[in-house]
C-alpha cells in the first residue's frame, strides 16, 4: 500500500498557494468588474465559480488532515 499523505510542510504550502490563488482571482475580478470597489466594502464580489472551487479544496485539504489542523487552518 502506497502512502499518499502529504507531510506538514508540504499541505500548509499547498493550502497557502490556493489561497494566494483565490485572492488574486478575487481582486482581480474587483478591478475588472468596478475598479473603485474594494474588498473591504461592504459590496459582496461577484460570484466566480473557479475562487468556490479554490476554497473547497482547501476545506478538502485540511479535512483530510485532522491532525495538522492547526497549521493548515
Amino acid at each position: 500500500m502506497v502512502n499518499r499523505q502529504l507531510d506538514a510542510e508540504a499541505l500548509v504550502a499547498a493550502v497557502r498557494a490556493l489561497e494566494t490563488l483565490a485572492r488574486d482571482r478575487a481582486k482581480g475580478k474587483e478591478d475588472i468588474d468596478d475598479p473603485h470597489l474594494s474588498l473591504n466594502d461592504s459590496e459582496p464580489l461577484p460570484y466566480d465559480p473557479a475562487s468556490v472551487f479554490l476554497l473547497e479544496t482547501m476545506v478538502s485539504i485540511a479535512l483530510q488532515a485532522p491532525q495538522h489542523i492547526e497549521d493548515l487552518w
